[in-house]
């Protein structure tokens, strides 16, 4: 089945049941945004080195915090390659999360307004963004999938990729879990095949 289709449908289906069929909120859609393409809010790269699929936020009513809690990437497969593991690392999606949120808490609401945070900039009024303290992100699979592991083609080639590699091994089904969702790799076979058909299928050629 096509590896493009198949990767789509499991992340939407994942987001749907992680979420219980819920809309993101705006604040989480513009969280979301922000971390998957910095450069159109003015940031660098580099300072949001890794994207996630989806996250969760929380209100501390008590401290007025806006807590972003938890991460989801989505993955068709358990044997993490190099890229995962970058991803996966405190050098990866937690590095971006903590940068957002100590950008957002020192930059003034009109300055957010300017970079295009317009609903950030609303919710900051009397909050301080954080990430929680007992973060974590949870490679999302599919129900038939296998464990977390470190693939064999997970070959370090950049600064830093010999202690990502061990500090993941080290998180694995720690603060790295696998959360298998209900649906199963037959079944994202059978429904991509069924989109692609239908994505490839002539349009029919209406008679006059």
């Amino acid at each position: 089945a096509d590896k493009v289709a198949r990767g789509y449908l499991h992340q939407l289906l994942s987001e749907i049941e992680i979420s219980n069929g819920k809309e993101k909120s705006p604040l989480e859609q513009e969280l979301l945004d922000v971390l998957q393409n910095p450069g159109t809010y003015g940031i660098k790269r580099q300072d949001i080195p890794r994207n996630p699929d989806l996250i969760t936020i929380e209100f501390d009513k008590l401290t007025g915090k806006i807590i972003i809690n938890r991460a989801y990437e989505a993955k068709t497969y358990t044997g993490l390659k190099m890229r995962d593991i970058r991803q996966l690392s405190s050098g990866g999606t937690t590095k971006g999360i903590k940068y957002l949120c100590e950008l957002i808490n020192r930059t003034s609401p009109n300055e957010l307004k300017r970079k295009g945070l317009s609903v950030v900039a609303e919710m900051k009024n009397g909050h301080i963004f954080e990430i929680a303290s007992n973060f974590e992100i949870q490679v999302v699979v599919p129900f038939d999938q296998p464990d977390l592991s470190i693939s064999d083609n997970a070959v370090p080639t950049e600064p830093g990729d010999e202690e990502a590699i061990a500090e993941i091994k080290d998180k694995i089904n720690n603060k790295i879990k696998a959360r298998k969702v209900t649906h199963t790799n037959e079944k994202l076979d059978q429904l991509s095949k069924e989109l692609t058909a239908d994505y490839n299928s002539p349009t029919p050629v209406r008679r006059r």
